[in-house]
């Protein structure tokens, strides 16, 4: 039997969205939505700095995927993810020399947790050289309500 699916609805003579989770009809808000996926950029690698999202929900980090979408000429890009400046338990993670399309998934095993209040961020020691853009997708669960 497949599972039923999650969506939004919009009647067509309505405003109110309806959202359906596991075939039942919650109403008109996403409050009962409990698992996100936060994108955000990050211009240069080889540029020391800090990639920032701001959730605006409390929840938990589950994991922090990375691509570069550019050549690293020489050196290493370590990253480090942080909730409120406060490293996330992740094991040690970088990309080296190599072609675009380098892909690093982080799986946070403690300091994963955050508020409602603080932001999420990735930062990059930029001690590589080559103009290399980062995409960045975490993957959270939003706290109960």
């Amino acid at each position: 039997m497949p599972l039923p699916l999650n969506r939004f609805e919009q009647a067509e003579d309505s405003d109110d969205n309806e959202l359906i989770l596991d075939g039942t009809v919650e109403g008109s808000t996403i409050d009962e939505v409990r698992l996100w996926e936060l994108a955000t950029y990050y211009v240069d690698v080889s540029t020391d700095g800090t990639a920032f999202v701001f959730p605006g929900f409390a929840g938990t980090v589950s994991s922090i995927a990375l691509i570069t979408s550019g050549t690293i000429d020489s050196g290493t890009a370590n990253i480090t993810p942080q909730i409120d400046g406060i490293n996330i338990g992740v094991p040690a993670a970088s990309f080296g020399v190599g072609p675009p399309g380098q892909e690093v998934v982080l799986i946070p095993t403690s300091a994963n947790t955050f508020t409602d209040d603080v932001v999420i961020g990735i930062s990059f020691d930029g001690n590589t050289v080559g103009d290399v853009p980062v995409h960045i997708l975490l993957k959270v669960s939003k706290a109960e309500v």
